[in-house]
């Protein structure tokens, strides 16, 4: 069995670096075995330690930094600051472990000592699957396989480890209480929703904990590259996933547009069908924003065109323009927001070949001519199959991808397509496969040795793909809409992919499990920083019921990403098929788009701080442990309680209410009704058409009070301010506005919203942003007593009496009217006596 020996290390101003010799015979099980190895130790941070693994010669492939730039390394030291610790040990072979520098307990947070490991060798965990047996935990690195174990605390809470549709939930099954662990091959392909199959990220992971053991296991299986890992200290779970952020990037601004409703169907055979979806949209009072196109709108699957009999492009410019021209739009250069038919077409990164020599194909031969199809190692074109036929790869390594990619949506857009986005699919991408000596790596993709300029092989690659396609179509938008902010939708994901894209979980399935896995996935995306995530709503493949769609509609329009899309093969679902969808998602997308001021301030501090817009409910209360295995609720946000009915013909949910014991309450979002406090868990009523909304205590919220069927009729309207204040008589939150749509952005008005026992306080920080609707409402919630009096104060100036209010006793509520507040001021403060 292969093990290393130190022969050095020696420490350097932010960390270490030692070289690692083999010591016995190599182990050559999948290629060949290195016989030096460099490690690197960087204290990157107070809180961010890198440990990498790299082969001496530096031979093995690295992600260049054009690809995926990493932290700068830093010009002051942390080595004696640092909240982590590398320690380390040479003798008989090394051995390495991360703790807490302030930690009195010294329990790792990563560490490969033997002695740490359960005792070997173990049968499978996993009786079916060979892979699963464990004969010992050496250090591995091969030029084709790479390995290294970590021991980890028995029934570790262990989340994410790239996108999955996991039987176990947000929370990744380690082989504890009655669990049979987690082997996950992170390759990435074309998987539908399959339980416990990856669907678009990379690495290979196992969690286990070998029968009668006592410790848990975390073991990295690898197929090429170094050994890079960064350590975070936290400690809290939103500090982590900040902290993150600042190793992958921070998530792209998105439009304000975007956090609309979309709707898309695979399987309109004409324009005629989306102009229909678009009437009955209108017809039935059911907001639309975005309107999608599949590969519907293609000629013969081919990328870059568009069907002339179908959709004639005369009458489908035509169509968009008279769907966009309200006052509103036409006073603005592009507008704020509008209802955005077939404005996001879908794009295959494939490109059909040449059928003969009279098929003239301009995407396929501009490529051909400037040189940027990925080759075979014989520097002939790699092709595979796909829906198009034959087809050919962009090679994103070349050095004119990036420009034929821009002129091919040029000339597309040339012809009359007009989008405001740009949906990007099947970027695994698709082919067929071959194997290396130890299996299969997936199906339905490229040949691990098509070759990628600069000679790089897709073996190393491979996982990249999605990743620099989101990039390329995102600088592609940029070039082509200069100072707007691109919307880009990708299905495969890479860390950093949230830099330029938006993700939606993929061909989900018209069942109950689906609607309640698609939590868990918005839920992994938070971390994985690309929080514009959700899925199609009611599923895409096969028949939804009316009672799913009823209750999908209601929960999906909580998640970032807001679609109803399926499949032509399946029965058509769009909400208005139904008197009780569309009641229901009239319902939940009137809370939505009250909400917007909220979840847009939650998306840009995303793009500011990292900071995850969506929680799992252990995010903002960590200290209770029981909410650990928690993915049947959610939080938005630090405020708003999502409690969803996820099983068919119920008619109530029982809802855990954290932060009971730390003086947190709850509301109801409708009629604001405090959540009885004897009872963590309660049982809440939900008839279909009702999804359970509850706010927590502190919180303060600008809302749009005005309903407008667009986003833009909806900023025009008023707004309205809820304070819910806590047990101390204190509430507070903080509210981002501006054009929704300027790349980069620019203009924007910064408010602060403050309670007290008998005040709310609103400071303005204007930065050339002006809102124009004026604040008429202000609700407070938790004032202990009816008031005698509430006066207005703004700038500074005298109070005035106001008498436009109302007062409730059982709901401790006080509302006042007609208050006609400008944002714009400085200081607006409400008081009451």
């Amino acid at each position: 069995m292969t093990s290393w020996q130190r022969v050095d290390i020696d420490g350097v101003y932010v960390g270490y670096t030692g070289h690692l010799a083999i010591s016995g015979p190599a182990c050559n099980a999948f290629g060949r075995d290195y016989a030096d190895l460099t490690v690197e130790v960087v204290y990157e941070s107070a809180s961010r330690l890198r440990v990498s693994i790299l082969d001496t010669a530096e031979s093995q492939f690295r992600i260049p930094e054009s690809v995926i730039e990493r932290p700068k390394i830093p010009r002051e030291s942390f080595v004696d600051s640092s909240d982590l610790v590398f320690n380390f040990v040479s003798t008989p072979t090394f051995e390495f472990w991360i703790t807490r520098r302030d930690d009195p307990t010294g329990i790792p947070l990563f560490d490969t000592r033997i002695a740490s490991l359960p005792p070997t060798p173990i049968p499978p965990v996993i009786p079916e699957d060979e892979s699963t047996a464990l004969r010992g935990f050496p250090l591995v690195f091969e030029d084709q396989y790479l390995q290294i174990t970590s021991a980890l605390p028995y029934g570790a809470n262990i989340y994410g480890l790239g996108e999955a549709w996991a039987s176990s939930g947000f929370r990744r099954d380690v082989g504890s209480d009655g669990g049979r662990g987690t082997v996950q091959a992170l390759w990435s392909r074309d998987a539908k929703s399959r339980e416990d199959k990856n669907t678009s990220a990379g690495g290979d992971a196992l969690l286990l904990t070998p029968p009668k053991s006592n410790v848990s296991l975390v073991q990295y299986r690898m197929i090429g590259g170094v050994l890079d890992f960064y350590f975070v200290a936290g400690p809290s779970p939103i500090q982590v996933i900040e902290q993150y952020s600042e190793i992958v990037g921070k998530p792209a601004w998105m439009p304000y547009w975007s956090l609309g409703f979309h709707l898309c169907r695979r399987g309109d055979d004409n324009l005629n069908d989306t102009k229909a979806h678009v009437a009955r949209m209108r017809d039935e009072n059911i907001p639309l924003e975005v309107m999608w196109n599949a590969l519907d709108l293609y000629h013969d699957y081919r990328a870059f065109t568009t069907d002339p009999e179908r959709f004639p492009i005369a009458e489908h410019a035509a169509f968009i323009r008279s769907l966009v021209s309200d006052p509103y739009v036409a006073r603005r250069h592009r507008p704020l927001t509008q209802i955005h038919v077939e404005d996001i077409p879908l794009i295959d990164p494939y490109i059909a070949t040449q059928n003969n020599d009279t098929d003239i194909y301009y995407p396929y031969l501009s490529g051909v001519e400037q040189n940027i199809f990925v080759t075979n190692p014989d520097s002939s074109m790699h092709l595979g199959r796909a829906r198009a036929g034959t087809i050919a790869f962009p090679d994103w390594f070349a050095q004119n991808t990036q420009s034929w990619w821009t002129d091919a949506f040029r000339n597309w857009s040339a012809t009359g397509i007009d989008f405001d986005g740009l949906w990007i699919d099947k970027s695994f991408p698709n082919s067929k496969y071959c194997s290396p000596a130890y299996g299969k790596l997936g199906y339905h993709t490229m040949e691990t040795n098509a070759t990628h300029a600069p000679g790089y092989i897709e073996l190393d690659v491979h996982n990249l793909f999605g990743l620099m396609e989101a990039r390329g179509t995102y600088e592609t938008l940029r070039a082509l809409r200069p100072g707007e902010r691109p919307f880009v939708m990708s299905r495969s994901t890479f860390p950093s992919s949230g830099r330029w894209a938006a993700h939606w979980l993929g061909d989900n399935h018209s069942i109950w499990a689906d609607m309640y896995k698609s939590i868990a996935g918005v839920l992994q995306f938070q971390i994985f920083q690309m929080p514009m995530v959700g899925a199609d709503a009611c599923g895409f493949n096969g028949n939804s019921t009316e009672e799913l769609c009823n209750r999908w509609m209601q929960l999906a329009a909580f998640h970032p990403f807001y679609r109803n899309h399926n499949d032509r093969n399946a029965s058509p679902h769009e909400p208005y098929r139904w008197e009780s969808v569309a009641e229901a998602t009239r319902v939940a997308t009137k809370v939505r788009y009250q909400l917007l001021p909220y979840w847009y301030t939650l998306m840009v501090n995303a793009s500011r701080y990292g900071t995850p817009p969506v929680r799992a409910l252990w995010f903002e209360f960590p200290d209770e442990e029981d909410l650990f295995n928690v993915d049947r609720q959610f939080l938005v946000g630090r405020d708003i309680l999502v409690t969803p009915v996820l099983e068919p013909g119920a008619v109530t949910v029982k809802g855990i209410f954290p932060g009971l014991s730390s003086g947190t309450v709850w509301r109801d979002r409708y009629t604001h009704q405090l959540v009885p406090r004897n009872s963590r868990t309660v049982t809440l009523d939900a008839p279909l058409g009702h999804i359970n909304v509850h706010v927590r205590s502190g919180a303060a919220l600008l809302l749009h009070a005005t309903p407008g069927y667009t986003l833009s009729e909806l900023r025009n309207g008023s707004y309205e301010i809820v304070v819910v204040l806590d047990e101390a008589g204190f509430a507070s939150g903080k509210v981002y506005l501006d054009d929704g749509l300027s790349d980069p952005p620019g203009a924007h008005t910064y408010l602060h919203i403050e309670g007290r026992r008998d005040f709310v306080e609103l400071v303005t920080r204007p930065s050339r942003w002006t809102i124009v609707p004026a604040l008429q409402t202000v609700t407070v919630l938790g004032v202990k007593a009816r008031p005698v009096e509430v006066h207005l104060r703004v700038m500074f100036g005298p109070r005035k009496a106001l008498h436009n209010w109302t007062y409730e006793d059982e709901l401790q509520r006080l509302v006042v009217n007609g208050l006609r507040i400008d944002l714009n001021w400085v200081v607006s403060e409400l008081r009451w006596t």
